[in-house]
């Protein structure tokens, strides 16, 4: 290991779990070194070049800490705010505990290999870890790491590359039996519990733990009246119960949750106050005794030497219960004063409601009778506590429990999912983020959502700063804008929401970039949401965002613009950007999803007033057109539909036809069997609804009627039909389209080619049921055509 610019750096090596740490000092950080670290139970030992076996530093590890760790930094503080500027050239890590001759093997290795200096005690006899280490290479991949026998030895100067030495099972069931074992010695419990607790978080070892029945100790130690005892068995019961059905029955047999909810309430004071009180009694009671004996030894006749030496000796007796009584009192007072029994308490509380989570998550059967045993009550009593870790824990539980939809109401009814709530306002992203994800679970419930959101939380959240309670929060705004119109309304009028959703679109996580996107593709539905994007720099984002490798955002950001482009303002900053030609290039070269929302943007743009002429004139028309023959059929019918939305001027429908759309649009009409979904403004199709695409593909070849002048180029086309086809739809809007078409070019352009396609191709039946018609226009628009073709040819009035 070596350490660059050194210059006005302290030469030290440093070790830290938890808030514990400890360095070294005196040595030389120009040069590089075998650095050791060894984990022990609660015990961190660093030795730097061997040591010749002592180390340079080491710690205990607080007791809390023990089973949160599961990673390992190389080269920095745990905050990630300080870092090594040198080189690692190898780590090495190992899955159990090495013996000494191992770890002088594996030195010995590096020594060889780097020309390190290496000291430690000798091992007897040949070494068999360095035989194996000198047939096998040294890459891989550190997998199944204990966080309690954890050994890592690094040396630097080049790529690093790990060796794992898994242990077998047959060694692996030996050692879990041997903890099960050590639960029932009085020397061996401690260290059994604690190993155990971080066993059981590795699967394979929890079946092994599991096998050898560890429950009849287990909730033995849950009756002892050290706090910490029941609190280490707890953590392995809860760990145990994550995920395995098997261990949850056998909890719940032995009245598990019963006896986790009575471990949850806070009475320590309660506790100690009445033995206090119990110890003050008794104080009182021999000195009450004390002073009777002195005042009868102060009236005792001096003659009497045998019965004044009897009062001396049980005055003296009485002293020594005096003393014993006062120094009992006082501990009490003082234990009640430090607060020692209230920090293992929450500590128990916190592994009793962890315990609950594990036992009730996913599990509607013990989440009733949780409810059943008045869990809730007890939660919201423990939730009063000032401990912020616990009231973490309490989050992870009701987070477990709300997934019930039942329990879910009940615990709103209650007020605890609002108490969770409020805990989003509190400046701590830790219990923020536990709280947000409480509220993610219960906003899965459609009917819950309006009653337990508060938007003052969302958006302490969404300011603060804490990436997690970003991802969180900006997840819990999208499922309401998703779904329910009136919380994206909320949603907009809280000040400062859309703005932070823009800033956080921005943000180098990716997630966090995905949640916040989607989000505001969706409030973009609500008008005012709408206008408070626009109006900040949220069109600038967009642009930024087109361009990343991401398929979500890039879908979600185009959504955002198709359904926001009905502003006025946002549209003519499309334009003013060219923001159509990076549509347009998005299109070609991103996956095919992405086409019918694009056509969807251009749809909307046509909406508006003023915009035709920009959009004739630049790359969406050229890109509509192209769509209708390459496009998704979801992608075709939307291009149809903004092609006809462009041909509402006869100069427009002109333009629109010189684009050579006529032909694709004909052969999209003669398809009457494609069918599909409606997809709504938010990409969801609408069950009960379909799209015919040929009706689509007529009433734009409709619109093109507009100018006289494609008239001839419809009929040659064979665009009459089309036409035919939307007068027998039965669907009013499409046969007064359809019947206002050919009405306007048999007025327009009698001409006998024209006139006689539309009598072949069906018009006169087709025009002389909808003169029928309940719609004015449409029978008004029939009785024309229809009069047109009679005047040509009379027959076909017989037809």
């Amino acid at each position: 290991m070596e350490q660059r610019n050194n210059e006005n750096l302290e030469a030290r090596w440093k070790i830290a779990c938890g808030t514990e740490s400890e360095k070294t000092d005196g040595v030389d950080p120009a040069r590089f070194h075998i650095m050791l670290v060894i984990k022990k139970g609660r015990l961190l030992q660093l030795f730097v070049d061997g040591c010749r076996g002592h180390p340079s530093a080491q710690l205990v590890i607080e007791q809390d800490a023990v089973p949160r760790i599961n990673y390992i930094f190389l080269g920095a503080d745990r905050s990630c705010s300080k870092f090594l500027d040198g080189e690692i050239a190898e780590f090495l890590a190992y899955s159990s505990a090495l013996a000494s001759r191992q770890i002088d093997g594996v030195g010995k290795y590096l020594n060889r290999k780097f020309g390190l200096p290496w000291a430690w005690v000798s091992p007897k006899g040949p070494s068999i870890l360095e035989g194996w280490l000198a047939t096998h290479p040294l890459v891989g991949r550190a997998t199944g790491l204990s966080s309690d026998q954890t050994q890592v030895s690094s040396a630097l100067s080049g790529p690093i590359s790990v060796a794992v030495l898994r242990v077998s099972r047959q060694r692996l069931e030996q050692e879990m039996r041997q903890l099960v074992t050590g639960l029932s010695s009085p020397d061996l419990f401690m260290h059994s519990l604690q190993s155990l607790a971080s066993a059981a978080l590795d699967q394979r070892q929890k079946l092994l733990i599991l096998a050898n029945a560890p429950f009849d100790a287990l909730f033995a130690y849950l009756e002892s009246a050290d706090l910490v005892i029941r609190a280490d068995a707890l953590r392995v019961i809860g760990n145990l119960c994550v995920g395995n059905a098997g261990a949850q029955r056998e909890v719940v047999e032995r009245d598990g949750l019963f006896i986790f909810l009575q471990c949850c309430e806070p009475t320590w004071k309660v506790q100690l106050m009445a033995l206090h009180a119990e110890k003050l009694e008794r104080l009182a009671q021999v000195r009450a005794q004390h002073a009777a004996l002195q005042e009868e030894l102060s009236g005792q006749d001096a003659r009497q030497i045998t019965k004044a030496f009897q009062l001396r000796l049980q005055l003296g007796k009485v002293e020594d219960a005096l003393s014993a009584a006062q120094k009992e009192a006082e501990a009490i007072r003082e234990r009640i004063e430090k607060g020692a029994d209230e920090r293992n308490s929450v500590g128990l509380q916190r592994e009793s409601v962890k315990a609950i989570a594990a036992l009730c998550d996913q599990n509607e059967e013990y989440q009733m009778e949780f409810m059943n045993l008045q869990g809730v009550s007890v939660l919201s009593r423990v939730l009063e506590t000032p401990s912020m870790p616990l009231k973490a824990a309490i989050c992870k539980a009701v987070g477990a429990l709300v997934s019930s939809h039942k329990v879910a109401v009940s615990l709103i009814e209650n007020g605890l999912v609002n108490d969770i709530m409020l805990l989003m306002l509190l400046d701590d992203p830790p219990l923020q983020c536990e709280a947000a994800s409480v509220i993610l679970r219960v906003v899965q419930h459609p009917d819950l959502r309006a009653g337990i959101v508060n938007m003052d939380s969302i958006r302490a959240m969404l300011l603060s700063e804490s990436e997690d309670n970003h991802v969180a929060c900006t997840r819990i705004v999208c499922i309401l804008a998703l779904h329910d119109a009136q919380m994206r309304n909320s949603v907009a009028r809280t000040d400062g929401v859309i703005e932070a959703l823009s800033t956080l679109a921005q943000s180098g996580n990716q997630q966090l970039k995905r949640n916040s996107v989607s989000a505001l593709a969706y409030l973009a539905l609500d008008e005012i949401a709408s206008e408070k994007m626009w109006t900040s720099n949220f069109i600038e984002v967009i642009v930024l965002l087109l361009g990343d490798d991401d398929s979500e955002v890039v879908t979600h950001t185009i959504m955002a613009l198709v359904n926001g482009c009905r502003n006025k303002q946002a549209v003519s900053k499309v334009f003013s950007l060219n923001l159509l030609q990076r549509l347009c290039e998005v299109g070609y070269k991103r996956e095919i999803c992405l086409q019918h929302l694009i056509c969807g943007a251009f749809y909307n743009f046509a909406s508006g007033n003023g915009t035709h002429t920009a959009l004739l004139e630049s790359n969406a028309l050229r890109y509509a057109v192209r769509m209708l023959t390459e496009g998704t059929l979801h992608a075709r019918f939307i291009a149809a539909g903004f092609l006809r939305k462009l041909a509402k001027s006869p100069e427009n429908s002109e333009r629109v036809l010189a684009a050579k759309t006529l032909g694709a649009l004909v052969k999209m009409a003669s398809n009457s069997r494609i069918l599909l979904a409606v997809p709504n403004s938010m990409g969801i199709s609408t069950h009960g609804k379909s799209l015919y695409l040929h009706w689509q593909a007529g009433r734009c070849i409709a619109a093109l009627v507009k100018s006289p002048r494609n008239h001839m180029a419809i009929l040659k086309e064979g665009g009459i039909i089309s036409l035919i086809q939307l007068c027998q739809s039965g669907v009013q809007k499409l046969c007064r389209e359809g019947a206002c078409a050919l009405a306007y070019m048999a007025h327009v352009r009698c001409e006998d080619e024209l006139l006689l396609t539309m009598a072949e191709g069906g018009a006169v039946a087709a025009l002389t049921g909808l003169t029928r018609s309940s719609d004015e226009e449409t029978a008004t628009e029939a009785e024309v055509a229809l009069s047109s073709l009679l005047n040509f040819d009379s027959t076909w009035a017989n037809d």
